[in-house]
């Protein structure tokens, strides 16, 4: 129960059957009892499926802080999970992580990137492609082309853009862009996922 609870504070929200994921158990009927035992300290909400974040009780038993979670965006937020999930639930994942850079002219530049984590020496920035318009995608590929070799040079490490999005098409849009600018990129669609 604890680890689930812990999981929804990070992430603020999980699908059933990204809890099931979580926990390892196949077996939907396990999975519901489970559900219910833990459902007062839990909300929920339907999309294709139950969607479940902490009410205030959940926050208070795990002595959290944090402000309870909005809805808006929930699709959003579903999708950077899954990213989360099939990173192997990384110890340094940040959401809504903000980084603040300069370039060679001393002109300032911020960038908030939906996810980041740090493994084997990279460093990874997460885009969630749900319903940003293509030139939204492409002007944050600009910025990341920028602040990867200002990164590499600084802390020595490798860096990549993981885009997550919703067709075969705009996928190979992502990439062909990602190449073009020398963003070392990897795409992924829901069926990557699986």
């Amino acid at each position: 129960m604890d680890l689930v609870l812990h999981s929804l504070e990070k992430t603020d929200f999980l699908s059933r059957s990204q809890i099931q994921r979580l926990l390892n158990i196949p077996n939907v009927r396990n999975m519901n009892r489970i559900l219910q035992n833990m459902s007062k300290y839990l909300n929920s909400t339907r999309l294709h499926e139950n969607i479940y974040y902490l009410n205030k009780k959940g926050h208070d038993y795990i002595g959290s802080s944090k402000k309870q979670a909005s809805v808006k965006q929930l699709e959003h937020k579903l999708m950077r999970n899954d990213m989360y999930m099939y990173y192997d639930f990384p110890e340094t994942w940040q959401t809504e992580h903000k980084i603040q850079w300069k370039d060679r002219n001393r002109k300032g530049h911020t960038l908030i990137s939906d996810a980041f984590f740090y493994q084997d020496k990279s460093y990874f920035f997460v885009e969630v492609d749900h319903k940003q318009s293509m030139s939204k995608n492409m002007e944050k590929i600009d910025l990341y082309s920028h602040l990867f070799p200002v990164l590499e040079k600084e802390y020595g490490v490798d860096c990549a853009l993981l885009f997550y999005t919703t067709t075969e098409i705009r996928k190979q849009r992502l990439m062909k862009y990602c190449e073009e600018k020398g963003v070392v990129c990897g795409v992924f669609t829901k069926e990557d996922m699986q």
